[in-house]
């Protein structure tokens, strides 16, 4: 049931207080579709510090060149691309397709 697309394996990090995170599975059942999940209360690390994306990056054993954040904010971006990912703002699914398929994820 995970959402592999292609070579992609897609994954979240949240932002929450302790506690909210099994609400939100609960509800949600996320991890049916994201082989994983780093939640900020859990790891003491929060978006945009580039520290949360080599945690990530570290913890997955990836590149950082080899993970891309995707992000409403802007200002959430900026500490993906200090820890060498590529970051893109969404700005709606059409924008993303072709941003993803400009950087080869997707055919």
């Amino acid at each position: 049931q995970f959402l592999p697309i292609g070579e992609m394996e897609i994954g979240e990090t949240v932002q929450t207080f302790q506690g909210n995170t099994k609400r939100i599975e609960a509800k949600l059942a996320l991890s049916t579709y994201l082989p994983w999940t780093f939640v900020s209360c859990e790891v003491g690390l929060r978006k945009p510090d580039a520290a949360l994306f080599e945690h990530c990056t570290q913890a997955l054993g990836r590149a950082p060149g080899e993970s891309i954040f995707v992000a409403d904010q802007p200002h959430n971006i900026t500490g993906a691309q200090e820890a060498g990912w590529q970051g893109i703002q969404f700005r709606g699914a059409a924008d993303l397709r072709d941003r993803l398929t400009r950087l080869g994820m997707l055919p």
